[in-house]
């Protein structure tokens, strides 16, 4: 499995680094009238592990603890932890923002993940996510 980049914090469900946070939460995912949501429950009532992507303080001062750009939900924890510590190595290389505004950019090659993933394993939708800029995750490839 590969661990969070230097310099990222485990606290909680989340990497943190800074006022950057990686969230995997618990999260049901229901299929509505051909649209794909996610609701946040407790770790026994889930169907999927979601990575939420939070850049910025509370405006209370604190972490946030709400909002946030998802980025997959998972199926097995295990690959949701591990695409969250991926996504630690592209960040310190390039940006929250670039992270986030490449999200489903057809012109890069992205592809956002619809519903839970449990046929790929967490590099394979990281890569999918980021399209052609797999630059920063390259040396973590096996």
């Amino acid at each position: 499995m590969i661990g969070p980049a230097p310099g990222w914090e485990h606290v909680d469900m989340r990497l943190q680094q800074g006022s950057v946070r990686f969230l995997v939460q618990p999260v049901k995912v229901v299929t509505s009238m051909g649209t794909v949501y996610t609701e946040q429950v407790a770790a026994n009532k889930a169907n999927g592990f979601e990575v939420i992507l939070q850049d910025g303080p509370s405006p209370t001062g604190g972490p946030s603890t709400d909002g946030g750009t998802s980025l997959a939900t998972f199926a097995d924890v295990q690959d949701a932890w591990e695409f969250a510590a991926i996504a630690t190595h592209y960040v310190n290389a390039r940006s929250p923002a670039k992270l986030v505004d490449g999200i489903g950019d057809t012109r890069t090659g992205s592809q956002r993940p619809n519903g839970i993933v449990d046929d790929r394993s967490a590099m394979a939708v990281f890569e999918a996510v980021v399209g052609d800029d797999t630059a920063p995750i390259e040396s973590l490839q096996e």
